[in-house]
């Protein structure tokens, strides 16, 4: 009964326009969903949080204002939420498919990095953002789903809850068929800085540089504790990526630095895809980690140069301005903070 009511009162906030519309696409995550549709569509969590307050509220707003049931688990389930301290990687937050059939997910883990420093309402942001992605939402102009890109809001909003509504009211996004050939499914990151343009990271940055990728390493695993998984821990696979630097356009470098990044070469976070041995790059970075690599400062501090020309990794739209500019004329534009 208690569902039945919370349904209704989500369909009467969708008006009738949307009911019309129930089919209508929803800012999915590539063809990412449960394979579950319905009035109530439940989702199992797996809560070992140590900021329980901050993500307690988040999974309430997702269950309290979409048509989702989200019963906490007590146990390995359907989505694991963890919180621990990841270290420098660039990300706050960092959503994983771990397993899926088809494109249809199984399992996945959401996660906050206490490394960062979040305020209250930050750390819930975060968790209501990763969460998200793993019912198969990508990222949106609006309520938690656009922290860390476009604002900084750590509530679900109308807009949100319409989207989970078109993905599972009719069952109408379909997914790849368990069985058929699916893309490794990727990660998705609330990246902790936030630029606005080019300029932006440049200037959270202490070093940028003009360099060539030679070389691509599969590092050990980021392994934090994490109470409910068979083995006790959480992994987040790294790359250790090698760049002789041609030229510095910010601080100081050796001839030779080594970058981290994310994932492997096939499984990476949306906006900072892999690299590739040979291919001419200009890295923007925030910081050192512990064992010497260097942390990127976000998507819009990566870009890579082809024939001359510069193309940045982020499809954030004020970004464009730099897709296609020759390198003399970027680095110009830096040169002027223009």
């Amino acid at each position: 009964m208690k569902k039945a009511l919370k349904l209704a009162a989500t369909v009467g906030m969708l008006g009738i326009g949307l009911l019309a519309a129930g089919a209508a696409s929803a800012h999915q995550w590539g063809s990412w969903h449960w394979n579950k549709g319905g009035s109530t569509v439940t989702i199992y969590i797996w809560d070992t949080t140590s900021y329980r307050n901050e993500s307690n509220a988040a999974i309430n707003d997702w269950d309290s204002k979409t048509l989702l049931s989200l019963p906490r688990s007590g146990g390995h389930s359907d989505i694991s939420n963890f919180d621990g301290n990841y270290g420098a990687t660039g990300y706050g937050g960092l959503a994983e498919i771990i397993n899926y059939s088809g494109s249809h997910i199984t399992h996945g883990h959401s996660r906050l990095n206490y490394y960062y420093s979040y305020d209250s309402n930050g750390k819930r942001g975060v968790f209501c953002q990763e969460v998200g992605h793993l019912f198969g939402l990508t990222h949106s102009n609006d309520g938690c789903m656009g922290a860390g890109y476009y604002n900084n809001s750590y509530s679900v909003v109308q807009h949100n809850a319409d989207d989970i509504y078109n993905m599972y009211r009719y069952h109408s996004v379909t997914a790849a068929a368990a069985g058929q050939a699916a893309a490794p499914a990727p990660l998705h990151a609330v990246w902790y800085r936030n630029p606005q343009s080019a300029q932006d990271a440049l200037h959270m940055s202490p070093l940028a540089v003009v360099g060539t990728v030679t070389g691509i390493a599969q590092a050990a695993d980021i392994v934090v504790p994490a109470k409910g998984e068979p083995d006790g821990v959480d992994r987040v696979a790294n790359q250790t990526i090698t760049v002789a630097v041609k030229d510095t356009l910010k601080g100081k470098a050796a001839a030779t630095i080594q970058v981290f990044h994310t994932g492997t070469s096939d499984r990476f976070a949306d906006g900072d895809p892999g690299y590739a041995v040979g291919q001419q790059v200009v890295l923007f970075l925030a910081e050192t980690r512990a064992d010497g690599r260097y942390v990127l400062v976000a998507p819009e501090g990566r870009f890579t140069v082809v024939a001359g020309q510069v193309h940045p990794a982020s499809e954030q739209p004020f970004m464009t301005q730099t897709d296609g500019m020759s390198l003399a004329a970027f680095k110009s534009m830096l040169a002027a903070g223009k």
